[in-house]
């Protein structure tokens, strides 16, 4: 019998709401990109040969360069005003990177790990490990909201990571980090591995409900990406 593949994305996506799952999941529809979410995907590659090289800054530019993501942008313009706000970000991560003697053990690092009935996957930022041995678990955010310092206290996203590492490489982690690239800083918190049996009750808990498809609720449609898109949309309905 063939596993129930999961993943951070997947569930986000089912937590907010299920007819979001249904249309990027099952009906596999995707909304247009736009220009925040063209450079992120930019920004990450860029950053993934990064951790493959620790490269100095021309190099880390060079591969901003070739790395670059040009759809999502209405005009030329507007195009060249995010491809040097990302080159900025860049600039000061590897400048703040400059005093950080951890070595990088993984950059965009795929997992997989069973849990009951369900495969478990996704793919890692950043593992770091530290001068004195510990592991630091790092993703990169390029939003610019104030949200991630309460975030991360409660972060289902490195709760997965965490658990993955530990069950899938063997890695304990000690600390939890969000690189903000928009704001040139480092955020994290100590990592208690407590919370790794309270991350696989809930997996399993959502994992059910998305395998039973349990379309009972409807997220808020005046927030979601695709509310132009969905045949669900309330949105939808009234300019209908």
């Amino acid at each position: 019998m063939s596993l129930f593949e999961i993943n951070y994305s997947k569930i986000n996506a089912w937590l907010f709401c299920p007819y979001l799952y249904q249309f990027s999941y099952i009906e596999k529809k995707y909304p247009p990109r736009t220009p925040p979410s063209s450079l992120g995907t930019s920004l990450h590659r860029a950053l993934r040969r990064y951790g493959e090289n620790k490269t100095d800054l021309e190099g880390l530019l060079i591969a901003y360069e070739e790395s670059w993501e040009n759809s999502g942008y209405d005009t030329p313009q507007l195009m060249m005003e995010y491809y040097r706000k990302g080159a900025r970000m860049l600039e000061d991560f590897w400048l703040a990177e400059r005093d950080n003697d951890s070595r990088i053990l993984a950059a965009e690092k795929d997992f997989e790990f069973i849990l009951g009935d369900f495969a478990v996957r996704g793919t890692i930022d950043r593992v770091d490990k530290r001068k004195d041995g510990t592991i630091e678990l790092i993703e990169y955010k390029t939003g610019e909201s104030e949200k991630y310092s309460e975030e991360i206290k409660k972060s289902l996203q490195l709760d997965i990571y965490a658990l993955a590492l530990k069950r899938a490489m063997n890695l304990e982690v000690s600390a939890a980090s969000f690189w903000l690239l928009a704001s040139g800083r480092k955020i994290e918190i100590k990592y208690d591995p407590l919370r790794f049996s309270e991350t696989e009750k809930f997996l399993l808990k959502v994992g059910g409900e998305i395998k039973a498809q349990e379309y009972s609720r409807k997220g808020d449609c005046n927030l979601c990406q695709i509310s132009g898109l969905c045949k669900f949309s309330e949105i939808k309905k009234e300019k209908n």
